[in-house]
């Protein structure tokens, strides 16, 4: 999805309780959410679904961290001290 927005993904979210609640198929307490680590929709989900406690998600948290280490030179570092032991 292009143009990920705060606003877009409460729409979504709307749209999809409003579906669910029309059909009587949301009367189950979302109790978690699991994301990926972009802002819009942490704070989507965080709006939308209050009650709902939002976790991370491990892949895309070690996707994050390898990129971070790679951006700050720490993952050649790595493996470096790796080969020599």
């Amino acid at each position: 999805m292009s143009n990920k927005t705060e606003i877009l993904y409460d729409l979504i979210f709307k749209s999809i309780i409003r579906i669910l609640t029309q059909n009587n198929i949301y009367q189950l307490q979302i109790k978690t959410i699991t994301t990926d680590t972009e802002l819009a929709l942490i704070n989507s989900v965080k709006n939308n679904f209050a009650k709902s406690q939002r976790i991370g998600c491990w892949f895309h948290l070690k996707q994050d961290l390898l990129r971070e280490t790679k951006v700050l030179g720490l993952f050649n570092i790595k493996i470096k001290i790796i080969i020599q032991k």
